[in-house]
């Protein structure tokens, strides 16, 4: 098989210095990322986030992580809370098979 090939849009951001979080699958620390600045573009979505990480590891298959935390809302509370929930989800699922998997690593039964 080949390698794994990052690719993503090309814009506009400014690398900051420093460790970031570390990468959810390397545990590797990440690149931090964020906008120069925040264009109308950006206003019109119903989110955006301020500050991103990216895993600059060859051999590690994530490429973007971008943290709730750092999410800047544009929209009403209603279809936040909407949003907010949609993601909660997909993570908390996530979260989940991660512990399934880490379970059958160390040979418990789940």
């Amino acid at each position: 098989m080949g390698k794994h090939k990052k690719s993503h849009k090309k814009g506009s951001h400014l690398v900051i210095p420093g460790d970031g979080d570390p990468c959810p699958r390397c545990g590797r620390p990440m690149q931090i990322r964020e906008h120069p600045q925040i264009t109308a573009k950006h206003r019109r979505q119903p989110f955006h986030y301020s500050r991103w990480f990216c895993c600059i590891h060859n051999d590690c298959k994530t490429s973007t992580v971008m943290p709730p935390r750092y999410a800047v809302w544009h929209c009403s509370d209603e279809k936040r809370r909407y949003l907010e929930a949609k993601f909660q989800g997909k993570g908390l699922a996530r979260e989940r098979e991660n512990e399934v998997a880490e379970a059958k690593a160390r040979g418990e039964v789940v």
